[in-house]
């Protein structure tokens, strides 16, 4: 019994410093306090299945936005107004309420509160630091304000996971235990409650953050720059190495950049800025990898931005800026910030600066002329007064096949960015009330407001789908081919039972725009975008029709030969699904072989 006391009392130590640094957290920040105990309070009542006759996301996420703006608030604010105390204490109060009344009231709620949010927790390790202090100050406070917030929330979680067993042991043993509810209570208030108040006890102030010195500095170098030196910059090189050999690829063959180029770009450039802000104390007596990644992070970066600005200029180009484009080009905008700051002396090298474009473009994307419902709504309807208003109004009427499908992405991007309300200027009169009874109709608009133009899936010459279906097998001829493969179904992505076992079974499934062949150990893709685009339309509908037959040349060179037996197009005209039956030439996979 004397073994296990030590241990008992150590955690009850840190659980004590944990209390005790909740009720000074409390002292220093009364409003994010009171607004913590009141997200508890209605995620209690959400648990308990009673209503609060609010609508409760958008309560609660102004709730999470205004304690995180006020925390941030306080923070910087504490080195300029320590002797204003009255100050000191209305401006975060002040600053919170005003985000979370922009969080109440921004429609819609997806673009609002999750930037606002971000940014705000995002500033509470910067604040301090945006006039006084320096680079390596501001990296030692944002380490102890991480640690100790990881330390609160683990400690809660483990100390919720042992009274959980406690529990657990007393129903088997004695048959007494709680309810299901109650064990949501315990959890929701042990992480909505106590898990944040203790995190709000470890966020420190900035003139009592530990810096570089013997507790700090020798244990954290010993621990962690190995993995700064030997795994975070060498992963770093190596994806840079790989995304300017693609880069090369592109500018030798004239091949445009995949579909999600963009998001491997941003992951890149993400993951440079932060391991340039982690690597920081580091870098003067580092390893050669992490000498080398700090001399040449912001030039790895040119090349990947370029690419992602020409992959963002064909998409929108055609189809004009959506939220996601928005936010890649949002994100290539900050990471080429951060590069053009290392051009001038007072910021280069400072990792604060590098740290605030990410909660500064957060902000701006919510209001304001550059924000992403101004940017999308703009762009939008630009292409809809450009393909499909003549005289002044909507054309709605003698839409050719296609035509529905794209007035009907466009007015989607515009309900995605609650930018419905462009419209009404191009509205012929006869559907004006019915339009604006759907705009009305807040963040569920977009489907009314189709609806109101004649648009909805149900409408005549709008389907979510379409395809082909054939009638049964004709003769295939062959011409050259040796091996043939009939009764094949691809989906999009397929992960699941349709692979080859071994090496002479073969596989298919649809990757996007193109047709995954695998056999013999052998990857290779065939095209189909331009050979769909090039069907006759009189193929597409609910008759049957004679099996078209494609002639396809993969990537790797290889020729194929399809007898289409049904194919499905989802609204954009990407085959959602293909039945098949395909010819080959043996001597195009050879046992063994390589992907093409």
């Amino acid at each position: 019994m004397m073994g296990l006391a030590g241990p008992f009392r150590r955690s009850a130590a840190v659980l004590r410093g944990l209390g005790t640094g909740a009720f000074l957290a409390t002292m220093r920040f009364p409003l994010a306090a009171v607004l913590i105990l009141l997200f508890s309070v209605l995620a209690n009542l959400e648990v308990a299945r009673l209503d609060v006759g609010l609508d409760l996301t958008r309560l609660l996420s102004a709730i999470a936005v205004a304690g995180a703006a006020s925390v941030a608030a306080r923070a910087g604010l504490e080195p300029l107004l320590t002797a204003r105390p009255f100050a000191l204490a209305a401006l975060p109060v002040m600053v919170g309420l005003s985000l979370a009344l922009l969080v109440w009231f921004g429609r819609p709620l997806l673009l609002f509160a999750p930037a606002l949010i971000c940014a705000s927790i995002l500033c509470v390790p910067l604040a301090p630091f945006l006039r006084h202090g320096s680079s390596g100050a501001f990296w030692w406070h944002s380490l102890w304000t991480i640690v100790g917030v990881t330390l609160a929330f683990f400690s809660i979680l483990l100390f919720v996971a042992g009274f959980f067993a406690i529990l657990e042991m007393v129903r088997f043993l004695f048959d007494v235990g709680l309810s299901n509810r109650a064990y949501e209570h315990i959890l929701v208030t042990s992480f909505t409650l106590v898990g944040p108040l203790f995190a709000l006890g470890r966020v420190p102030a900035r003139d009592t953050s530990p810096e570089a010195g013997p507790l700090g500095e020798e244990k954290l170098v010993t621990v962690v720059r190995p993995l700064f030196d030997w795994v975070a910059a060498p992963l770093a090189l190596v994806t840079a190495l790989v995304l300017h050999l693609y880069a090369g690829r592109i500018l030798l063959t004239g091949e445009v950049p995949a579909g999600e180029i963009g998001w491997i770009v941003s992951f890149f450039s993400l993951l440079v800025l932060g391991v340039r802000i982690a690597i920081d104390p580091f870098l003067e007596r580092g390893a050669l990898p992490a000498r080398l990644f700090g001399r040449l992070w912001a030039a790895m970066l040119v090349v990947p931005l370029a690419l992602l600005a020409y992959a963002l200029w064909l998409r929108i180009g055609g189809e004009g800026v959506t939220a996601p484009r928005y936010f890649l080009a949002l994100t290539g905008s900050g990471v080429a910030g951060a590069v053009i700051l290392q051009a001038f002396g007072p910021t280069r090298g400072d990792i604060r600066w590098i740290y605030a474009v990410a909660p500064l473009l957060l902000a701006l994307s919510v209001a304001g002329p550059w924000s992403v419902g101004n940017i999308v709504g703009r762009s939008q309807i630009a292409l809809i007064e450009s393909r499909f208003v003549e005289g002044g109004r909507l054309r709605l009427e003698g839409l050719e096949r296609r035509e529905p499908l794209e007035l009907r992405s466009r007015i989607s991007a515009l309900g995605d960015v609650g930018q419905l309300s462009r419209l009404e200027p191009f509205i012929p009169p006869e559907r004006a009330e019915a339009l604006a009874a759907a705009t009305r109709s807040g963040e569920a608009g977009t489907r009314a407001v189709l609806a109101a133009l004649g648009l909805s899936f149900s409408a005549p010459g709008v389907a979510e789908t379409r395809g082909i279906s054939t009638f049964g097998a004709r003769p295939l001829p062959l011409a050259g081919y040796d091996l043939a493969v009939t009764g094949l179904y691809a989906h999009p992505l397929d992960t699941t039972g349709n692979r080859a076992v071994d090496a002479q079974e073969l596989a298919a499934w649809l990757d996007g725009q193109g047709l995954v062949v695998r056999f013999r150990a052998i990857d290779d893709r065939f095209d189909l975008a331009q050979t769909i685009a090039a069907l006759p339309e009189d193929l597409f509908g609910t008759d049957p029709v004679d099996a078209p037959v494609l002639d396809l040349v993969s990537r790797g060179g290889r020729s194929a030969r399809l007898r289409v037996e049904s194919l499905t197009l989802d609204r954009t005209d990407a085959p959602i699904g293909l039945g098949f039956t395909i010819l080959l030439r043996a001597s195009q996979w050879p046992s063994g072989g390589s992907g093409g």
